[in-house]
């Protein structure tokens, strides 16, 4: 299936898709998003900007790392301020968002 601006991710067998991962700069989202960008997919961090958004992971060659940094595109906002997030994920378009934050605040109230 042909992706935004006709190019296929990966083996060709999905869309290349725009994920947002919010809180994706530790734990599972450091993973999850270097796959989606390994996958061929445009990856957004949504984060407070307190903190790199990227870091090298123990293993990871320095053209890996590299590579992941010039593609991870950065959102920087408070999660809570609602109406900042809701204009921001409409006006992006995402496919996908993930809201994988360790903040126990609820994402819309």
């Amino acid at each position: 299936m042909a992706a935004k601006g006709g190019k296929n991710a990966g083996s060709g067998s999905c869309r290349r898709q725009e994920h947002s991962c919010h809180g994706g700069t530790r734990f599972i989202g450091l993973f999850l998003s270097r796959q989606l960008i390994k996958e061929g997919h445009q990856v957004t961090l949504f984060t407070r900007g307190k903190a790199p958004i990227t870091q090298q992971l123990p293993g990871e060659s320095d053209a890996e790392y590299a590579e992941f940094s010039s593609k991870v595109l950065h959102l920087k906002g408070e999660r809570q301020d609602f109406d900042f997030v809701k204009t921001s994920l409409s006006a992006k378009g995402f496919d996908v968002v993930y809201d994988i934050n360790g903040n126990p605040t609820p994402f819309f109230p």
